[in-house]
């Protein structure tokens, strides 16, 4: 019984590291697309970028949900504790074809989302510069609204270095 229990969850272990491989591709791919049509995009585009990523995200959460349970099932079954079960230690005690499609799954996913932290780090870059010019903007325009110019009860011009009256004008 305890190697039909083993082989359950190492299949199981293996469609959840595929189905994560697949939620990061999917990621990565987003990314790229963010990147190449940062300055380009609408902001309806990019917000739809935005939910994708989301779900994504979400739904990686929920694999790894699903990967701590196989892993606590199987150390309850080879009796070992939960801390010691790392993907290394799993591919130990499995067959060598198991241990080798587990292994080849895992070196995909660190790659893939090893691809994923440069792309999140050149759209925060690219983000940042464009917003710098917003921002100034928006500086621009809040100091020109605290210097902004009103009239007084008397009738003149008040808020800037000299005083004018509204005959002036």
């Amino acid at each position: 019984m305890e190697e039909k229990t083993t082989n359950h969850c190492i299949a199981n272990l293996q469609q959840i590291l595929l189905a994560e491989l697949s939620q990061y591709q999917q990621l990565r791919d987003l990314l790229h697309q963010e990147v190449e049509s940062l300055g380009n995009i609408s902001g309806a585009a990019l917000l739809h970028i935005h939910r994708q990523k989301i779900q994504i995200t979400h739904k990686v959460k929920e694999l790894e949900k699903q990967r701590i349970e196989v892993v606590t099932a199987l150390s309850v079954e080879w009796d070992k504790p939960y801390s010691e079960l790392s993907l290394r230690a799993i591919i130990a005690q499995v067959s060598s074809d198991e241990g080798t499609q587990l292994q080849f799954s895992y070196d995909e996913l660190k790659a893939v989302i090893g691809e994923i932290q440069p792309l999140g780090e050149q759209i925060h870059r690219l983000s940042e510069a464009r917003l710098k010019p917003v921002e100034a903007s928006l500086k621009f325009l809040k100091d020109l609204q605290k210097k902004q110019q009103t009239y007084s009860m008397e009738g003149t011009l008040r808020g800037s270095a000299y005083t004018m009256s509204r005959g002036a004008i």
